[in-house]
């Protein structure tokens, strides 16, 4: 993401929409907190993080092909290297700034009045009211769930295989977040906790694979 040209876009956006405070999600300014933190006026970071299995399995469904990546296992090793990058950027962005509040994945999903109390009490800091942000639109999903069940159903044994292969050397960082590499049990526990997640998780796989094949085969053409 080229920073200095969102830069520019941000305050033409505030002044056609007559907004003095600015709400950003993206995920590539991971990388920039310390130039927003430094061009904006009071900022208030909120550091988000999911465990690996769920952003290896959802990125791979959903961006591996589109970027012509057709084998399954290579896929899953450059997405859980990017893991391992973002979290390690997170890490950095959490101690340089302890006083923001961290939520995890799971803990919203768990609970998420409480895991949003300290953005409520920003929010009646800032006396505004923040209008309520729709959801994405590639789910039918209406409700907050944990989508991890799905995600290892969708990543497979060999896959899992891979991901703790790329992790042995991240236990620290893994520990870190409070997350730990998956073994057969634990993941036969997650999958359990939602059976038709990940009967959905099997099904994506098999799409997944056959639209691999057929790009695959129109690439050699």
């Amino acid at each position: 993401m080229n920073y200095k040209v969102a830069k520019e876009i941000w305050p033409r956006l505030a002044i056609e929409h007559q907004c003095n405070t600015f709400l950003e999600a993206s995920p590539p300014n991971l990388c920039h907190v310390k130039q927003i933190n430094s061009d904006f006026k009071n900022p208030f970071f909120i550091f988000w993080m999911s465990n690996p299995y769920l952003h290896i399995g959802s990125y791979v469904n959903r961006y591996a092909l589109k970027e012509k990546i057709f084998n399954f296992n290579h896929a899953i090793k450059l997405a859980t290297r990017r893991w391992i990058k973002l979290a390690l950027i997170q890490q950095k962005n959490l101690s340089l700034f302890p006083e923001s509040p961290y939520i995890s994945y799971e803990s919203f999903c768990n609970d998420p009045e409480q895991a949003l109390t300290p953005i409520q009490e920003r929010k009646l800091e800032m006396n505004q009211n923040i209008p309520n942000i729709p959801g994405k639109s590639n789910t039918k999903i209406t409700e907050i769930i944990n989508m991890t069940p799905k995600y290892i159903t969708f990543l497979g044994i060999k896959g899992l295989q891979l991901i703790q292969e790329e992790l042995t050397d991240y236990l620290e960082l893994m520990n870190y977040f409070d997350y730990e590499i998956h073994t057969t049990k634990t993941a036969n526990l997650a999958v359990s906790s939602n059976i038709l997640l990940a009967s959905e998780g099997i099904q994506e796989k098999i799409k997944w694979l056959q639209a691999s094949n057929k790009l695959a085969q129109n690439e050699t053409k």
